[in-house]
């Protein structure tokens, strides 16, 4: 019977794993189509999975239901409720998805196998490098329709290549969770296997191919932060040392994938563009958002509603993830979101630093994703809609419930009031 139990128990784990990679790595193929059932029976397999065990209850989680509870208010007063509601239901299960969490050992499967698939979904982009057409011939089942193609084909006459995800901005992103985990293990307690120096120069490669300026640098800042966070006495010596292996990597890049040409050339031509592609534009309607309601905003994911009615642009988000929480949610929203971004972050470090003599490398490593991992959404959201497209959300609240998984773990034994039966 116990074996039974744990049998079950295990399928149910690779259930989740499966239904992360379908929301996490789907992009804008065809997958993406079934985003929200994905949402919703990821959170009724958690809860099947999780249905024994005592619920933990940290400072974190009223935060993170304070937060919910926020944005469910601007639903009463939003200028599109339906919108602002669809939102809010997809934001209500990653909160939940936070809340309960994952066991420890589960948690260390789920990320192993994140990172394996961020490898092979990286190998999958090399390989679009040498044959063009490989998604468009060979995968063309991917498509949802002609328009998603014809925004693939334009990226490889670009030679921009998204792989499996259909569009560069996603695949990058998705990329970028495969380096910060590899990163993640660059701690004192783990010595760096060459499969860990392979990995990291497979997933550059497929992101100089994406072509995405912003999340190629975000990984940078991600690893000096990490070695901050780390205290590694000879930081100036690793940043010395990486920086010129990266170099070194960027010139091989260069001459033989024209994508890399391409991408240092965006760098060149954006220096001094004032409207930051046009996104300028896009803020501007921000600001007439708050003006029209500078305490309250209009209510959350109504930017495109409000574009509508006030503009011709036909785009569905800001670009900016902090002008648009502004715009929708006034100043006082605003304020009450960025000290929850702040509060999330700040509890992990915090813990972090208290107990890292203590934690096992293993420990370590998920701590480290989960600070990475909340430091690409909330760097990426300057220039991107990290909190308004679903997957990129979940990734965000993953961390959290990666994060969750090791203190249950940690102070289980200091004190059982924490929890609920």
């Amino acid at each position: 019977m116990k074996k039974r139990e744990i049998s079950i128990k295990n399928i149910l784990v690779y259930l989740i794993i499966l239904l992360l990679i379908l929301i996490l790595f789907s992009g804008s193929n065809i997958f993406s189509n079934y985003q929200k059932y994905y949402f919703i029976l990821l959170l009724a397999i958690l809860f099947v999975l999780r249905l024994k065990d005592k619920l933990y209850i940290n400072r974190l989680s009223f935060i993170l239901l304070f937060q919910l509870i926020l944005l469910v208010l601007t639903i009463t007063y939003s200028i599109n409720p339906l919108e602002s509601l669809n939102f809010v239901f997809i934001f209500g299960i990653c909160v939940l998805f936070a809340i309960i969490g994952f066991k420890k050992v589960d948690a260390f499967k789920i990320l192993d196998c994140i990172e394996n698939y961020a490898f092979f979904f990286s190998i999958i982009i090399i390989i679009s490098l040498l044959k063009h057409d490989l998604i468009v011939t060979n995968l063309s089942f991917l498509f949802p329709n002609n328009n998603a193609m014809l925004v693939t084909l334009n990226e490889i006459n670009y030679n921009i290549f998204s792989g499996l995800a259909l569009e560069r901005a996603y695949s990058a992103f998705c990329i970028n969770i495969g380096i910060i985990s590899v990163l993640s293990r660059l701690n004192k307690k783990h010595s760096v296997t060459k499969f860990d120096i392979l990995k990291l120069i497979i997933f550059v490669i497929a992101l100089f191919s994406c072509g995405k300026r912003t999340l190629l640098v975000i990984p940078l800042l991600v690893f000096i932060f990490l070695l901050f966070v780390n205290d590694y006495k000879k930081f100036a010596l690793n940043i010395l040392k990486y920086t010129v292996l990266a170099l070194c990597l960027v010139i091989v890049l260069k001459t033989f994938i024209p994508t890399v040409d391409t991408l240092l050339q965006r760098f060149s031509y954006n220096v001094g563009d004032k409207s930051y592609n046009g996104r300028t534009e896009y803020w501007k309607y921000c600001k007439e958002m708050f003006n029209n309601s500078p305490l309250f905003g209009n209510g959350i994911n109504t930017y495109k509603s409000y574009l509508k009615s006030n503009s011709e642009l036909k785009v569905y988000h800001a670009h900016n993830i902090y002008l648009q929480l502004l715009g929708e949610l006034g100043i006082i929203g605003f304020l009450l979101t960025i000290f929850f971004f702040t509060s999330c972050l700040f509890s992990i470090i915090l813990f972090y630093k208290k107990n890292k003599k203590g934690l096992s490398s293993k420990e370590i490593y998920a701590l480290n994703f989960s600070m990475g991992i909340q430091l690409l959404f909330l760097l990426y959201g300057m220039t991107g809609n990290t909190f308004y497209y679903y997957e990129q959300l979940l990734t965000y609240f993953f961390s959290i419930a990666i994060f969750n998984s090791i203190e249950y773990e940690v102070k289980y034994e200091k004190n059982s009031n924490n929890y609920i039966s």
